[in-house]
């Protein structure tokens, strides 16, 4: 190794260092203006680097000491450490396939949801598409008009004394006799319908 005394600088003007051999330990001084350098004139230097733990060029936790447990398990942790103390858990080594882009959550969102709700009322009138699924109650005999254009897949559940009109086709299946009729309104094909249950 030879010393210079001039400084080595990139074309940003910036100092030139390389990496030397030995320890950090202060084996005897130099003058400032002489500055070791490598064969290439760059200047050649050991840096401090030992944590505060003493022994070891590996930074532990106890050498973070500006930052909270989980921070220094994730720095300083292994991988899966890591992730446990974020509380990623395996998700977090899955490929980004395995999950949902925003066009399926778009196409989830269009999916119509089945209907669940409370039976209502029902007195004599034309049915709608808003009735598909739901169980109308009848109080005394009344009338429901089934028209063509219904939504496909269209289905009702009615109690009570029922009967049906309108101009869509409906077949009337129940059996008689029933002391609590019930009965099915059914789509079983495009304008045409079973009722199937029983009446009175």
């Amino acid at each position: 190794m030879k010393a210079v005394k001039t400084w080595p600088i990139n074309e940003d003007g910036h100092v030139i260092l390389t990496t030397g051999s030995g320890s950090a330990n202060i084996a005897g001084y130099v003058m400032e203006d002489y500055i070791p350098v490598d064969e290439d004139g760059r200047m050649v230097v050991v840096f401090d680097v030992s944590p505060s733990s003493g022994g070891s060029s590996t930074v532990t936790a106890a050498d973070i000491t500006d930052s909270s447990a989980t921070g220094r398990t994730v720095l300083t942790g292994t991988a899966s450490t890591g992730r446990t103390a974020l509380g990623l858990g395996t998700a977090a080594t899955q490929d980004s396939s395995a999950f949902a882009t925003p066009t399926d959550v778009a196409n989830l969102a269009a999916v119509v949801q089945p209907k669940v709700g409370v039976p209502s009322a029902f007195t004599s009138r034309t049915l709608t598409n808003s009735d598909d699924g739901d169980t109308l109650v009848c109080a005394s005999a009344q009338v429901a008009t089934v028209d063509t254009g219904l939504m496909s897949g269209f289905g009702c559940v009615f109690k009570g004394a029922i009967t049906f009109s309108g101009t869509a086709t409906v077949t009337d299946e129940r059996s008689t006799g029933a002391t609590y009729p019930w009965c099915a309104l059914v789509q079983t094909g495009t304008d045409t319908y079973a009722v199937v249950g029983g009446k009175a």
